[in-house]
């Protein structure tokens, strides 16, 4: 019993290793086929090569009389096609490769967005080409219009446009200066004018009453002139020098009388005390 067992665990492996050792067959198996698909897609027959090649040849066979601009824009349009033409045909050859490679049907994250992504890149691009071929088409040039607003639809091709303008405005001059007749006036009849002058006779009595008031205020407004200084007879100067002087000396006898009741003693240059007490 002890035999059979060591033999069995000398020849046995654990689960571990089983599963690795499997884990590294399947991972080169899968690096075989894919190395093998890239061969392929590089050895394959690509017949949209041989269309590209033959639109170069059918190209020099065209028409000599096409304007060399022309051919420029179109063989620029032309090779972009054939390289987004070309990048999608590989794009496609490599996303069936890894779908084949794969063990499940499904595509991964990665390749549903690189599709997502192509799909709206192109979709930008037709956008701007479209754009770009509808800037560069030549438009019809707006009708002119003349000062007046008519239209210069009906001329005469034969005729210049500029002797065309010229006789326009030439007419429109003329009929500038045309003066159209002066009609005859009728005099008017000159009727009853009582109305008027009852109210005229209403306001002239407002109007003298305004006016005396503005020339009073304006009177009002003026200054008056400076006083005249005028020489005084010598009589009347004294008389006035003798009353001033009357009431200054009361006016001192009243101020010494306060001061003796109030015990205080108050000298006057006007009175004097030896008077006082004479």
């Amino acid at each position: 019993m002890s035999v059979t067992n060591s033999s069995i665990s000398s020849t046995s492996r654990s689960i571990s290793e089983v599963a690795g050792e499997r884990l590294y067959q399947n991972a080169q198996k899968q690096q075989e086929k894919l190395e093998n698909a890239i061969l392929q897609a590089a050895t394959v027959h690509n017949p949209k090569l041989e269309l590209v090649a033959s639109r170069n040849h059918s190209d020099e066979e065209r028409d000599s009389n096409v304007p060399r601009y022309l051919k420029l824009y179109e063989d620029g349009l032309r090779r972009k096609e054939e390289s987004q033409d070309r990048d999608s045909y590989n794009l496609q050859e490599r996303m069936s490769e890894s779908s084949g490679s794969l063990s499940s049907s499904s595509k991964s994250t990665s390749i549903a967005a690189s599709e997502r992504l192509y799909q709206q890149a192109r979709e930008k691009q037709n956008r701007l080409e479209d754009a770009i071929l509808e800037a560069n088409n030549v438009r019809p040039k707006l009708v002119l219009v003349a000062s007046k607003g008519r239209g210069l639809q009906n001329e005469d091709s034969s005729v210049p446009r500029y002797l065309h303008l010229y006789q326009n405005g030439l007419k429109n001059k003329l009929e500038s200066k045309v003066v159209p007749e002066k009609e005859e006036k009728i005099p008017k009849l000159s009727g009853n004018n009582s109305r008027c002058d009852r109210l005229y006779a209403l306001s002239s009595s407002k109007q003298k009453e305004g006016k005396k008031r503005r020339e009073q205020i304006e009177k009002s407004k003026v200054r008056p002139p400076p006083p005249v200084f005028k020489k005084i007879p010598l009589s009347q100067a004294t008389r006035m020098y003798e009353r001033s002087m009357q009431h200054l000396i009361s006016k001192e006898m009243k101020l010494m009388d306060v001061a003796h009741e109030n015990s205080k003693r108050y000298e006057s240059l006007l009175v004097p005390q030896s008077g006082i007490n004479s």
